[in-house]
């Protein structure tokens, strides 16, 4: 295991042990930047998972990059290095995260799955002759990738509803509409060896649907989206602000920061310390920053190549990804991805097995190093999953397809 080796208590007064803020990350090296008492310094990354990690020749262990983002408060140590040489290591986050070598889910959280819930399809219609809306979630086990559906449903049968999950027992199913009348209900479903379901008391300010998404350890986010009027569907007007739900209360609030623009049909994508959000159609591919500490919000330089919207949002450790939506009549199958320590935009190019529009993502960062996009519509609404490989950043096409066609569904996951 690589550790900081000292002869004696005389050695150990030699290092001085500070609190920093993680600036600039570089993968590359396992080096990064860290803001220590107003000072910008370089520094190696050494922090250690499993205790097998190799040291790099310039004293970093490898791939220690993985388990930290731009923003983390991190400790750090002082000291000198074998040739007595002045050097500065990060040793640990404050706050640690479960390694991405682990293949255990959180605590009390049962099988590691994706439920995949709600949407409505083109290919059936009710007695009114509108698309039939589903209540239905059915449930991705990622360790073989096999698909169930679960014997629960939604409260209430809805399209355009959207997920987020906590690093605990549960995620949250929220907002939505039928053809009827638009909600700001918020379901929460328990991850266990059985799933079981709840309506919470508390609700979104208003009736939202297509809001981007995103999770810290502690919170859900819901941002812009499509707001409604009380119980009518009409008007509706895009919207600017964003709810978070604190998972331990299970209650919500608004922030006092904003979207830079009010939009509908968006995504959201988390790293550790931020969420990130498109902001949806007619923006021009703008994304806006939410950094979870403070809950304030910055616009991004970097931008999203071209206008898509109604992606589906995945997030890895290291990197958030836009994958699908629609640009002006066309399905896209272009996955675009956002640095996380850079804050730059890549686009992979044609990624998926072909264009499509609202589908839903689900991560599973720790069991598969995976991401899963599930239903969306490619000119009529489709049953199938793909899986995306983050490490090597391809698709392909799972064997197993939602039992139903679903787009304008939602996901959540854990592990």
């Amino acid at each position: 295991m690589p550790t900081i080796d000292f002869k004696d208590i005389g050695e150990i007064l030699k290092h001085r042990f500070l609190q920093g803020t993680i600036v600039t990350i570089d993968p590359e090296t396992d080096t990064c930047t860290v803001n220590v008492n107003g000072s910008i310094v370089p520094a190696i990354l050494f922090f250690h998972c499993t205790g097998s990690e190799a040291i790099r020749g310039n004293g970093a262990v490898t791939d220690a990059a993985t388990e930290f983002v731009v923003g983390d408060q991190v400790f750090v140590v002082l000291g000198k290095n074998a040739q007595d040489e002045d050097i500065i290591r990060v040793i640990s986050p404050l706050i640690k995260r479960k390694c991405i070598e682990s293949e255990e889910p959180p605590p009390g959280t049962g099988v590691a799955r994706g439920y995949f819930a709600g949407g409505d399809t083109s290919n059936y219609v009710d007695e009114n002759d509108l698309p039939y809306v589903w209540a239905s979630i059915e449930a991705l086990t990622f360790s073989d990738e096999t698909l169930s559906m679960l014997g629960i449903t939604l409260a209430i049968a809805r399209l355009g509803l959207r997920g987020v999950s906590s690093g605990g027992n549960y995620g949250a199913f929220a907002g939505g509409f039928n053809w009827s009348l638009p909600y700001k209900i918020i379901e929460a479903l328990h991850f266990a060896e059985i799933p079981t379901i709840r309506t919470l008391s508390a609700v979104l300010a208003m009736p939202l649907s297509t809001m981007g998404t995103a999770n810290s350890i502690t919170a859900g986010y819901f941002a812009g989206g499509m707001r409604f009027t009380e119980n009518t569907l009409e008007p509706s007007f895009e919207n600017e602000f964003i709810d978070s739900l604190h998972f331990l209360s299970e209650s919500v609030f608004t922030l006092t920061a904003t979207l830079s623009l009010a939009c509908a049909k968006n995504t959201g994508v988390n790293s550790y310390g931020k969420a990130y959000f498109d902001l949806g159609e007619f923006s021009e591919g703008l994304i806006d920053a939410l950094t979870f500490s403070d809950n304030t919000k910055a616009a991004l330089s970097a931008r999203l190549t071209d206008g898509r919207y109604s992606s589906a949002g995945l997030s890895s450790y290291t990197k958030g990804y836009f994958v699908g939506g629609i640009f002006e009549t066309n399905y896209s199958a272009i996955i675009e991805s956002l640095n996380f320590s850079t804050e730059t935009t890549a686009s992979l190019g044609d990624r998926l097995s072909s264009g499509c529009a609202e589908p839903a993502g689900v991560n599973s960062k720790v069991t598969r190093n995976k991401g899963y996009i599930g239903g969306g519509e490619r000119d009529s609404s489709v049953q199938t999953i793909e899986s995306f490989d983050f490490s090597s950043e391809t698709c392909s096409v799972l064997g197993v397809s939602l039992s139903v066609e679903r787009d304008e569904l939602a996901g959540i996951s854990n592990g």
